[in-house]
């Protein structure tokens, strides 16, 4: 829901299943909620019929033990009959047994939680890093494994030579060095506060620290490496991240990569990926962009392993070309992820469009963490960070330009965001969805056995 007043956002987490709920999905379906009290009833009524059968015969003994010649006969009849009323007073047990065990916090555990964090970033890094440090305590809190963060994360700035002189080291030089994972310096303090602060909390961190973060003013020292500050924040919390888009040197040129890394909850980096497709694009009146004249292109795509499955990596403009994503697939990805700074216009035409034919092309769940609202005088990001399911199916939205209210918000003079950054939706990733949808409609053996004449 959106309030034009305040324009902030509530989200929630919806779910859907294209062919009916899986196994995972049991527990918490309607259906079978309706099963479980069924066999609760029965079970209760099942055993009372038995209990009350076993009365009945013994009584029945009782009344025979005068009569000598059916005694013997009466006895072992009752040794029968006490034998099957047992078998029949445990089997509604055993039910009720597997009914709880099916439904307990280990088995639904099975289901992984993903959260999508929407921030503002601008050329702060303190700042945005204490943005993200609230979304891994809001995530932590709400119980996900791995935390999804857009491109441009920790800097976005006004000009390319301020670009390039905040870029972080080569990966290669991050790499090398130990993980960071004692709060040694202002900044990590006042990040481990934040995290601590906003898990407690949960989202009612309100003042610009959040939380008990609000006791660390912002220290003057400068911000060496944002990914070395991911790692900690990663492994402060003991939560997997995707640091979604991050400007790294190059050793070979005195441009940038647009670096996407992989963190897991130890802080270390598990993958990172150099962005293939560089935005590149000039709308007449609207946008204005050549990435290449600060940025080397990539030359890898990258999978990896995750508390989520096996992540496909991409960011913010490759999403446009399903040849990337359709290898991605063939790699064996069953999670594409496409975090983005989207502009507004291109945003309004085509984000909602490319983001779920991804996910149906590919049959994957499709995450993208996205930036929202002004960032400088330059630069407006669309927001709306989302998840769609192998299916199609939008689970969350966190809504942005477009959204109920925004308009008129707009209209008031708003400047900074359209609705409240920082935020986080969280979404469930069922185990076998993938698989199920693929079983039922299999596109990628089909594709693999097509043939086109050239």
């Amino acid at each position: 829901s959106f309030s034009c007043s305040c324009c902030s956002a509530s989200s929630g987490v919806v779910s859907g299943s294209p062919f009916g709920p899986s196994f995972f999905d049991l527990p918490s379906s309607p259906l079978w909620l309706w099963c479980a009290v069924a066999v609760a009833v029965t079970a209760v009524r099942g055993r009372q019929a038995a209990q009350q059968q076993l009365t009945d015969d013994r009584t029945n003994c009782k009344l025979q033990e005068r009569r000598p010649a059916l005694l013997r006969r009466r006895a072992q009849s009752r040794s029968r009959a006490d034998s099957d009323t047992r078998a029949r007073l445990n089997a509604p047990l055993v039910a009720i047994v597997l009914v709880l065990i099916v439904t307990s916090p280990a088995v639904t555990s099975m289901t992984s939680r993903a959260a999508i964090a929407q921030l503002r970033s601008t050329s702060s890094k303190r700042a945005n890093l204490l943005s993200v440090a609230r979304c891994t305590g809001w995530a932590k809190r709400e119980g996900a494994s791995m935390l999804f963060l857009p491109e441009c994360l920790g800097f976005m700035g006004d000009s390319a030579r301020h670009t390039l002189a905040s870029a972080d080291p080569p990966i290669d030089t991050l790499l090398r060095r130990d993980v960071p994972t004692e709060a040694d310096s202002e900044v990590r303090k006042m990040l481990a506060d934040a995290i601590e602060g906003c898990s407690r909390e949960g989202g009612n961190c309100d003042g610009p620290a959040g939380g008990a973060a609000g006791s660390h003013r912002q220290a003057d020292q400068p911000v060496e490496s944002i990914i070395r500050e991911l790692q900690f924040v990663a492994s402060r919390a003991k939560l997997w991240i995707s640091g979604g888009g991050v400007h790294t040197r190059t050793t070979d040129s005195e441009k940038i990569h647009n670096t996407h890394v992989i963190i897991d909850s130890d802080g270390r980096i598990r993958a990172h990926y150099h962005k293939i497709h560089l935005f590149d694009v000039s709308i007449p009146g609207k946008v204005a962009l050549r990435e290449s004249n600060t940025t080397d292109p990539g030359g890898e795509l990258v999978v990896v392993d995750s508390p989520l499955g096996r992540l496909g990596l991409g960011i913010c403009y490759d999403m446009r070309f399903p040849e990337m994503y359709v290898e991605l697939v063939r790699r064996g990805a069953e999670v594409l992820l496409a975090p983005s700074a989207f502009t507004v216009p291109t945003g309004r035409a085509h984000w909602h469009a490319l983001l779920r034919a991804r996910a149906i092309e590919g049959q994957c769940y499709m995450i993208a963490a996205a930036q929202v609202g002004r960032h400088n005088e330059r630069r407006r990001s669309y927001g709306h960070s989302v998840a769609y399911d192998p299916w199609g199916e939008l689970l969350a939205d966190a809504g942005g330009y477009d959204s109920p209210g925004v308009e008129a918000c707009e209209e008031e003079g708003e400047e900074d965001s359209p609705i409240k950054a920082p935020s986080v939706i969280v979404v469930d990733i069922v185990p076998g969805r993938v698989a199920e949808v693929r079983e039922r409609m299999p596109i990628q053996d089909h594709r693999e056995r097509a043939t086109f004449p050239r």
